[in-house]
């Protein structure tokens, strides 16, 4: 399994118990390691598979499951 597989394998695990939301801490080290969790991570986001949401600088990553995302808070530009 990849680490982009795993890191899917266990957000989806998340989503199928319930939940649309799941903070990054709690699957920070399902890559193997924070970084190639994080990096999974940017792979989902660019394939539309999460969606990747921070409130505040440094805050914590929230990743959404993107068929519960209603909207988007992005800016759009003319």
């Amino acid at each position: 399994m990849t680490v982009i597989e795993s890191v899917h394998a266990a957000v989806r695990e998340h989503y199928e118990a319930g939940r649309d939301e799941v903070l990054y801490r709690e699957i920070s080290h399902a890559g193997g390691s924070r970084v190639e969790t994080f990096l999974g991570l940017l792979f989902l986001s660019h394939r539309s598979q999460v969606h990747l949401q921070q409130d505040d600088l440094f805050g914590d990553l929230w990743i959404q499951n993107p068929s519960a995302v209603s909207g988007s808070d992005e800016a759009i530009a003319d």
